[in-house]
């Protein structure tokens, strides 16, 4: 199988946590791979609150602005809403900086790769 992805994924096993605002609960997420552009997430019970949410990682603090593209089951896949995720051809209203630079992005490249 062909692979589309932009950036390299990243098994993991990691503890988070995604909601769609301050109105929402905060749901408890398992993080099962992660990449620059986006995750995989396993919802134990119930259902995300929505398309557009924040995902955070326990173990960073990173929040990132996420869109739901996918859904199996109890899994989910996540597109980040960063420059790092833009798809070719997009025009970036920002001019990437530091802030960009998550903390996330920078943990998961001092990772080894599965």
């Amino acid at each position: 199988m062909l692979e589309k992805r932009q950036a390299k994924r990243r098994r993991v096993c990691l503890h988070g946590s995604v909601t769609a605002g301050l109105t929402h609960a905060i749901i408890p997420v398992q993080v099962r791979n992660v990449s620059a552009t986006g995750a995989q997430i396993r919802v134990a019970d119930g259902a995300l609150p929505g398309r557009e949410i924040a995902f955070r990682v326990d173990r960073t603090g990173e929040v990132q602005e996420a869109e739901v593209v996918w859904r199996s089951m109890e899994l989910y896949g996540l597109r980040f809403r960063t420059p790092e995720a833009h798809q070719p051809g997009s025009v970036e209203t920002e001019t990437p900086t530091d802030d960009h630079d998550s903390r996330l992005a920078r943990w998961l490249e001092a990772q080894p790769t599965l």
